[in-house]
């Protein structure tokens, strides 16, 4: 199933990221067995990710354990505000802050949140 980039033109671009939050708040990059092994230890995982690409997208899904409806939910071409409940997960996408933006000008960020983790995606860079 291919999937869009988060910018959702699906084309190539110039900057990703992948973050991983802790309850403490500390933030580090992460790659997707990061992400899987903080499950493994039966911590909650907050993933970050800043155009991850399909790839990228998919390897993290798989580590996580989310179905191609969740992966599609975080790729979805859209800025609007939107709220989805979906079986065991909660789906949105939410206007950030404008800061460092022209006025009205908000950024769509994705999220799919569980009783495990929660994953948000956004085309540009995004404050936490």
């Amino acid at each position: 199933m291919p999937v869009t980039t988060s910018a959702g033109t699906g084309q190539p671009v110039s900057h990703a990221a992948a973050r991983l939050a802790d309850v403490d708040g500390l933030i580090d990059r992460a790659q997707p067995h990061d992400a899987e092994d903080r499950l493994a230890a039966g911590a909650f995982v907050w993933l970050d990710l800043e155009n991850p690409g399909d790839r990228r997208l998919r390897a993290f899904g798989v580590s996580l354990g989310m179905n191609d409806q969740a992966l599609q939910a975080l790729t979805a071409v859209s800025q609007r505000p939107s709220f989805d409940v979906a079986g065991d997960s909660i789906r949105a996408v939410v206007p950030s802050s404008s800061e460092g933006r022209d006025t009205g000008d908000a950024l769509g960020i994705h999220v799919v949140f569980t009783e495990r983790f929660l994953v948000t995606t956004h085309s540009e860079p995004c404050r936490a």
